[in-house]
């Protein structure tokens, strides 16, 4: 078991000498209380909230100027000031705002002194938006009336669009927190309730929290609701643990409820502490493409991270809860260690050690070694990339970054074990390959293949280390050697050698196939055989092996609205072949069984699949139904528009929705780059020509540069297209000598 002091040594020798390095500044603040009104119109899904903040504060220079963080709020003319030795006030003489460094200055007829301590009080107010700082969401509730949703995200740099404050992440201070809301709403923040009372409006109550520790203002978080919660049963030497979700799908929750006081356990024996505070708010957030983040004594998620049906979701859906909530609770253990500049370590320490708390719940899955493969993996693709930065300081403020995130957490696996891996590559053909361990079967399944993809290697060696698989029942070895086969078949499919290719595929996946599906085949002992068999059957039916059809469209007959036998895990690839070959009876179905489900996964698999169809219409529909709908989740949009564009017949549609309709979606997505660029990125995946790389530059130039930060989105959107077309040009004429070669084929394109 790992020792958390050694871990504490590796992060603190990695942190900069002289602490963050924030800026000085000539007061600190001691003590917020803020009051917060929220104003909200259901239909609109829109609204306004309104309040005042009081501050107590010391000051560290003699200064007449108090400089606070405001960014898009209206403040009030009545600034009050007292010293608090004295009692006495002291008068404004003007004030002033800086938009584009989003501040507000507050200059003072009298000087503040050295040492003092002084009570600053702020009237202000905002708009609520759609995707962060305090934001509203909305969805339909059993009954199919509209409900609401604020909550609020403040972190990285988001508190300023709430109240106006002393954002910076090294002023820690004391909150107390009154929030004015509807009767009949819940109020849910970092402390527990303190109070409850009338507010001047009859339809609205005040609810005062205890006050919190000392903390930055990015960790303050608070939620107005109409949900349900469920209490969980009393956790030994722990914090009380409630949840909050929408009472239409809360029995979805059981599963993460019951592993989070499971994981709360496992980790106070880990690190050998308690809980940092007396309770904890789980808050399980409906249409928002949010991701889960912790705060004290109130962790998020969206419902796609913490939602669970034993009947009809996924393993991996399952696997995917587990990891959500171990990862946000190790936040909790580790803050001591977390550094602004330096939060892609924390965040990578914590990866690690949830993979352990995972493994403690659900030993079978071996989740811990699982993650480790794809975060090596995926690695290596961020790599090979033209934007890719070395893992040092000089690139601590990307605190965001997916690359470094993944790479920390590998470099703790690595002085964790304390051991190198010895590449022995001539083994893995051979009769005793299973002595190698399979973490690095996998990785050298990968290696050999992103070799020949770089031109180090020829293909003709990495296609025959793939015969390897046909004695493989490890599934993370498949999955390794998945990831690049997906987009291979992805770029080759509009290719003359594509028929070649899935020749070759087809033999490679024929034994696989027969010995997991075939009813007289005998059953494998393989403990994680139902992933393996979700990973044969993808790629089986993606390379159109007959027999995989076959038993698709034989399981697909059975659907009905009232009955569904279709094994959950393989339910996504018999769908999508079933739609490839059916009829719009068939599709209609798929809309139908969406439409009365009420699990997001098992949503998220009927949409996936109906974009599988080789209809127009079908496919335009669902473009309509992702983009025109106010209550999809951002995620299940990104889901639809990925799926129609990786459709063959798909992308020119696609691409045709977006450039038409650029406009509205950017007003949808309330210019929020980071999602408008993903849109983008889907259809970069797919560009294999100039002319498509070129269109796309035009767009992006055109209807996208007056996005914040979008230059730099720019740039990583376009490397994709840009390394797909050096592929074409360096490596496709190797690979299509490499399949003929194999195969024996003597198609056209075999014929030189």
């Amino acid at each position: 078991m790992i020792k958390l002091p050694w871990y504490l040594i590796v992060l603190h020798l990695c942190l900069p000498i002289g602490g963050t390095g924030a800026a000085a500044s000539n007061l600190r603040p001691l003590h917020y209380n803020l009051s917060l009104l929220t104003e909200v119109e259901p239909l609109k899904l829109s609204g306004n909230f309104s309040g005042e903040v009081i501050i107590r504060l010391r000051v560290w220079r003699e200064t007449r100027t108090i400089i606070l963080s405001n960014n898009g709020l209206q403040v009030g003319e009545n600034v009050l000031l007292v010293r608090r030795n004295t009692g006495g006030r002291v008068t404004v003489r003007k004030m002033w705002q800086a938009s584009s460094v989003h501040q507000l200055g507050i200059v003072f007829n009298s000087m503040l002194w050295l040492g003092e301590e002084y009570t600053l009080v702020v009237q202000f107010s905002g708009q609520l938006s759609r995707a962060s700082g305090y934001f509203v969401g909305g969805y339909m509730d059993s009954r199919h009336h509209p409900q609401w949703i604020a909550v609020t995200q403040l972190a990285p740099n988001l508190a300023n669009t709430v109240f106006p404050c002393f954002e910076n992440r090294t002023f820690l201070a004391p909150f107390i927190l009154n929030l004015a809301h509807p009767r009949g709403t819940n109020a849910v923040s970092n402390m527990r309730v303190l109070k409850t009372s009338d507010h001047e409006k009859d339809d609205y109550i005040w609810t005062t929290f205890q006050q919190t520790p000392a903390m930055s203002v990015q960790k303050l978080a608070f939620s107005i609701n109409r949900f349900t919660n469920r209490t969980s049963a009393e956790i030994p030497k722990g914090p009380a643990l409630t949840t909050w979700l929408r009472p239409k799908i809360a029995d979805q929750g059981d599963y993460a409820i019951s592993i989070t006081s499971q994981i709360i356990v496992f980790f106070i024996s880990l690190f050998g502490k308690p809980y940092p505070a007396m309770k904890i708010d789980q808050l399980v957030l409906p249409d928002t493409a949010y991701q889960s983040h912790e705060h004290l004594g109130l962790v998020s998620y969206p419902e796609a991270a913490f939602l669970y049906s034993a009947q009809r979701s996924t393993t991996r859906a399952k696997q995917q809860v587990a990891s959500h909530v171990a990862h946000e609770f190790a936040h909790h253990w580790l803050s001591d260690l977390e550094n602004a500049a330096l939060y892609w370590l924390h965040n990578g320490l914590s990866d690690y050690v949830s993979g352990f708390a995972v493994d403690n719940v659900e030993p079978a899955w071996r989740f811990h070694e699982l993650s480790m493969v794809r975060q090596a993996l995926g690695v290596l693709v961020e790599d090979s990339k033209g934007s890719a930065h070395p893992m040092s300081l000089a690139y601590a403020s990307m605190s965001s970054d997916t690359q470094a995130n993944q790479k920390s957490a590998l470099l703790f696996r690595m002085l964790h074990s304390l051991i190198g891996t010895q590449l022995i590559g001539n083994a893995l053909s051979g009769p005793n390959a299973s002595s190698i361990d399979r973490f690095t079967r996998a990785q050298l399944i990968s290696d050999v293949l992103n070799l020949a993809g770089a031109g180090v290697v020829t293909y003709d060696l990495a296609l025959n280390f793939l015969r390897h698989l046909r004695n493989e029942n490890e599934f993370i070895v498949w999955q390794a050697a998945d990831k690049y086969l997906e987009w291979l078949h992805r770029t080759l499919r509009q290719t003359t050698i594509i028929s070649t290719f899935k020749g070759f595929m087809k033999d490679l996946m024929q034994t696989k196939f027969d010995e997991l599906f075939k009813r007289d085949a005998p059953a494998a002992e393989n403990g994680n055989i139902t992933e393996l068999m979700v990973i044969v059957l993808q790629l089986s039916c993606r390379t159109d092996l007959e027999s995989c059809a076959e038993f698709a469209l034989k399981e697909f007959a059975s659907l009905t609205l009232e009955t569904n036998r279709i094994p959950v895990d393989l339910s996504e690839t018999i769908y999508c072949t079933a739609i490839q070959f059916g009829t719009e009876a068939d599709w209609t179905l798929l809309r139908r069984l969406y439409t009365r489900s009420n699990v997001s996964e098992e949503r998220r698999i009927l949409l996936s699949a109906m974009a599988c169809s080789r209809e127009n219409w079908a496919l335009e529909k669902l473009l309509n139904l992702a983009f025109a709908g106010r209550y999809m989740p951002k995620n299940d949009v990104l889901l639809i528009f990925s799926a129609v564009a990786q459709n063959p017949l798909g992308y020119n549609i696609a691409k045709k929705y977006l450039v038409d309709n650029i406009k509205a979606i950017i007003k949808l997505y309330g210019s929020n780059t980071n999602e408008l660029a993903q849109l983008v990125t889907v259809l970069m995946k797919e560009v294999t020509t100039e002319e498509e790389l070129n269109a796309l530059r035009m767009f992006m130039r055109t209807d996208l540069r007056n996005l914040p930060g979008f230059e730099t989105a720019f740039r990583r959107i376009l490397e994709l297209g840009e390394d797909n077309i050096a592929w074409h040009t360096r490596q496709y004429h190797n690979l299509l000598a490499a399949v003929c070669n194999i195969t024996g084929s003597i198609e056209p394109q075999c014929i030189y």
